[in-house]
């Protein structure tokens, strides 16, 4: 039986071996210095991870390296073959087995990781191990669940990341100074912002202990480029006066579209064991779920906020109900920029559009932006709203059009998702001051 199950072991480690091998060296630093020169001339597009270059850089390593990677993998699996019987043959056959595969995970820190995700079920059948670690010899642990790298490399990344996003509403900005002699500007911004949990869940997955001299600034250039699109339209036209007369008229179109971070990270193309390891850090938070908590987003844990009673009579329209049922479970939820969902956090109109989706009236409207939702609504007088209708803001930042959205609960209140989600008094200067409108949804 002994002998059985140890021929098991070796057969699953050996096709485990044999099916990754071949990717160990995807994240090697002369890859990844490779990359950052090529950003460095200014050719980040060729840097990508998906460009030809790259794939054939990465064609290149593996042919040259595979074999190698392969016989230390065989060398290592025989060692988990000569485990002996019982409990403490076979953790003694761990602890070899995790020596063999030392020197390849000091070469191969990167692609290492999720290579020994398939020998740690193996090893935790035999060892009675029930944790979700890596044991290496010397009494190292690394966590599946935890971020890699040094949290000063982490949230100097972030950093870095929100300061190529907010290039984009400097560029916007830029623009309206330029034609400011243009009659019209017609500007659609989505918000800006990301998850940077996400970000450094994918980095971790798929850098390992990654630090902004490595090559990362490549890849932060590629993802914030497939998240974000501007598409800029220069209208030359005429308008006619009261006379009927006809004046050159131009217009400057300027649209950015926020694709969100799980779209960019879905065009770089992880592979199975890449995306298994970043589903385990995005839900653990890389168990620092206090490490962003410093930004002007990402903390994930409920803050305190502001309540509010909601006369029982108005809960007697099903509608309305409805939706508090759901707004009310997120009370407290911190604000997260760009935030479209319950795990990733909410901004304000992520928090309404989820609201107004999931509440059960039969609505769905997507995810849009404040402006977006107001022209899905019907504008009323303010005197004629009614709990359950929206209420719609400008100038909270720089945007044209509706730039924050609330759901309105009567009596002059709202809940909206300001910071954290919680109610507030619509006869607050603030609000009285950017008020724009009341909508119904239609």
């Amino acid at each position: 039986m002994a002998n059985r199950f140890a021929d098991k072991v070796k057969t699953t480690a050996l096709r485990n071996a044999e099916r990754t091998a071949a990717r160990l060296l995807s994240d090697d630093r002369d890859n990844d210095s490779n990359i950052a020169a090529e950003a460095a001339r200014g050719t980040a597009e060729l840097a990508a991870p998906q460009g030809k270059q790259h794939k054939a850089q990465k064609k290149k390593i593996k042919k040259k390296n595979a074999d190698r990677a392969r016989k230390q993998m065989g060398k290592a699996v025989k060692t988990a073959g000569k485990g002996g019987n019982g409990p403490a043959g076979a953790a003694n056959a761990a602890s070899r087995a995790a020596a063999a595969l030392k020197d390849v995970g000091r070469k191969h820190a990167g692609g290492i990781v999720m290579i020994l995700v398939g020998f740690l079920i193996m090893m935790m059948v035999i060892s009675g191990v029930s944790s979700c670690s890596l044991f290496l010899p010397g009494g190292d642990t690394v966590s599946l669940t935890s971020f890699a790298a040094e949290d000063e490399d982490i949230l100097y990344v972030e950093e870095q990341y929100r300061s190529l996003e907010e290039d984009y509403i400097g560029q916007v900005e830029t623009l309206r100074h330029d034609y400011e002699d243009y009659d019209a500007f017609d500007i659609q911004m989505d918000e800006v912002g990301h998850d940077p949990y996400k970000l450094a869940a994918f980095l971790t997955a798929t850098h390992g202990a990654y630090r902004w001299d490595d090559g990362t600034f490549a890849m932060v250039q590629y993802l914030v480029s497939q998240q974000y699109e501007l598409a800029i339209e220069y209208i030359n036209g005429e308008r006619e006066d009261e006379d009927g007369v006809a004046w050159p008229y131009d217009t400057l179109k300027i649209r950015l579209t926020n694709r969100g971070i799980d779209a960019a990270i879905e065009a770089y193309g992880m592979s199975e064991e890449e995306s298994a390891h970043y589903e385990l850090l995005v839900q653990s938070l890389g168990n620092r779920p206090d490490l962003f908590a410093g930004l002007p987003y990402g903390a994930s844990t409920v803050q305190p906020y502001l309540d509010y009673q909601i006369r029982a009579e108005y809960l007697t329209d099903s509608r309305f109900s409805n939706m508090m049922r759901e707004a009310t479970k997120y009370l407290g939820k911190a604000y997260v920029w760009g935030g479209s969902t319950p795990e990733t956090g909410f901004d304000c109109s992520g928090f309404v559009s989820w609201v107004v989706n999931h509440c059960g009236n039969g609505w769905n409207v997507g995810r849009l932006t404040a402006n977006g939702l107001l022209g899905v609504c019907t504008v009323i007088p303010e005197g004629e709203a009614r709990p359950g209708d929206l209420v719609f803001f400008q100038g909270t930042y720089d945007t044209a059009g509706a730039s924050h959205v609330a759901i309105y609960v009567g009596d002059h209140m709202i809940i909206h998702c300001g910071n954290p989600v919680s109610y507030a008094n619509l006869q607050d200067q603030y609000y009285r001051e950017h008020l724009l409108a009341f909508g119904r949804l239609n």
